[in-house]
């Protein structure tokens, strides 16, 4: 049998402690000693010691978004098929969220805001699709008109 060459990427690895990185860390091992190599790629954790595998562990950055987002998140978001992307944002978000959304959700939590609108300029702008989700004590003034407003329900 030819040695394999692996590569598992993935959002979640020790030293996050849940099923995938167990997952992750159990297929690399094994792969490695029987089977060829494999190589890690995740997301960086400054807590994390990669040197006690016998696989290599590449970490890139990431962006946490649950406190905020910057200048033009979810820009071009879009649905394919079955899959409806989805961006969660625990704080606010700045300008052009959404920017030609044609699909999938963007959430803004607003946590941290104290109820007032939780983004900065052009929120929706070009959008012709999706959805965005804005928790706010008002309903926000000055989106595009293609942008329906209204109050969350239930549904």
């Amino acid at each position: 049998m030819p040695k394999l060459n692996v590569c598992l990427i993935n959002d979640s690895f020790p030293p996050e402690i849940d099923g995938v990185a167990n997952a992750v860390t159990n297929y690399a091992q094994i792969i490695t000693e029987k089977f060829g190599s494999a190589v890690v790629v995740t997301p960086d954790n400054p807590e994390a010691d990669d040197s006690v595998y016998p696989f290599p562990v590449v970490r890139y950055p990431s962006v946490d978004t649950r406190k905020l987002v910057g200048y033009r998140a979810g820009i071009h978001m879009k649905a394919y098929m079955d899959k409806r992307p989805a961006l969660i944002v625990g704080g606010t978000a700045g300008s052009f969220l959404g920017e030609y959304l044609a699909g999938g959700l963007i959430a803004v939590l607003g946590i941290g805001a104290n109820g007032a609108y939780p983004c900065r300029f052009f929120c929706g702008t070009g959008m012709h699709g999706g959805k965005i989700i804005l928790r706010c004590d008002e309903a926000p003034s000055g989106l595009p008109r293609q942008v329906l407003v209204r109050p969350m329900t239930p549904e």
